[in-house]
């Protein structure tokens, strides 16, 4: 069982939420609807806690999460079924590449024991932020490519 506290629910699973579906518009071309971004950002953060505070394996609630991800996605905002896997995919990956970067800082060039971090969760909180500033500079850069080539494509009707 992977219990979180609510520290690590406020500053952990909530940022999370947000740059996941965050991402989900990135990778879906949909605009924002901050109403329904907030309520399922909310619903986001709590269906992880409940995930996480089930009794099961280590791996499975990723899964779980995925599942959980995918049907908000599709229940607050509509989206399609293969826009919505695409994007919980797409944003899932990028928080793993996030996480191993982190991971391998930590391990390699601050020479800490990741078993040590995670037993203490703020110190597993103070040591996450990283991962989050990554994940978010990537969905921001993801978000700035987009942006160029409908710019591009935009700028190229026009001249024709």
């Amino acid at each position: 069982m992977l219990h979180l506290t609510l520290m690590e629910v406020l500053f952990r699973a909530l940022p999370d939420a947000i740059l996941f579906m965050t991402g989900a518009h990135i990778f879906s071309n949909v605009p924002i609807n901050k109403s329904k971004m907030l309520k399922s950002i909310l619903c986001m953060t709590v269906t992880v806690y409940l995930i996480r505070s089930l009794p099961i394996s280590f791996g499975i609630h990723t899964l779980l999460g995925v599942i959980a991800t995918t049907s908000i996605i599709i229940g607050f905002h509509k989206f399609e079924l293969t826009q919505a896997i695409r994007a919980t995919f797409l944003t899932t990956l990028i928080q793993y590449i996030s996480e191993l970067i982190n991971v391998v800082w930590i391990q390699v060039f601050l020479d800490k024991q990741i078993e040590m971090i995670f037993s203490n969760p703020q110190i597993k909180l103070l040591y996450g932020i990283p991962s989050l500033i990554i994940s978010a500079i990537i969905l921001y850069l993801c978000y700035l490519r987009k942006k160029s080539r409908k710019d591009m494509i935009e700028n190229e009707y026009r001249i024709s």
